[in-house]
């Protein structure tokens, strides 16, 4: 029987939404984790540039999760137990409130998700988002202020080394 033992990090997490989404697109145990979408109740997702990639509590909660381990541990008499990886994913996630500006689009796209496979949310499913880790923050316009600051205290002789090099790259 094989262990079975939570996430450590938000980081496993989010690699587990990305390998359960990799088994569902195509991989070995696709059909089994098919027939399950409709039962899951706990939903958590990554968001990136408004589009949102997503992964079953039970799942994404445990380490190294197989899509056979979770079909054949997901259900009532099985050991994967979703109030225990609730518990812990949600130290990292934030669930969607129904007055959160992103709860339409959310569960608009978990019903498309589950669409692509032939299956419909359950009715009673959740969602919460991983918070955006302070290095996801960093956007472009953060840069340019960065360099800004450390280019001007810069020299003369190395700003025009820098207009030079700046020049360059077109």
């Amino acid at each position: 029987m094989q262990a079975i033992t939570l996430v450590h990090s938000v980081d496993d997490a989010k690699t587990n939404i990305g390998r359960f989404n990799r088994i569902i697109n195509g991989g070995s145990g696709k059909e089994r984790l098919v027939k399950l979408l409709s039962h899951v109740q706990a939903w958590y997702a990554v968001e990136k540039d408004g589009a949102f990639e997503f992964g079953p509590s039970k799942f994404i909660g445990y380490k190294d999760m197989t899509a056979d381990l979770y079909a054949d541990e997901a259900g009532s008499k099985g050991r994967l137990d979703g109030r225990v990886t609730e518990k812990k994913l949600s130290a990292w996630a934030t669930p969607i409130a129904e007055d959160d500006p992103r709860h339409e689009q959310a569960h608009r796209a978990l019903s498309q998700f589950c669409a692509k496979y032939g299956a419909f949310p359950n009715a009673r499913a959740r969602i919460s988002i991983f918070q955006i880790s302070s290095d996801e923050v960093v956007n472009e316009m953060e840069k340019v202020r960065a360099l800004c600051v450390l280019i001007k205290d810069l020299s003369d002789e190395a700003r025009q080394e820098l207009r030079k090099r700046m020049s360059s790259l077109g």
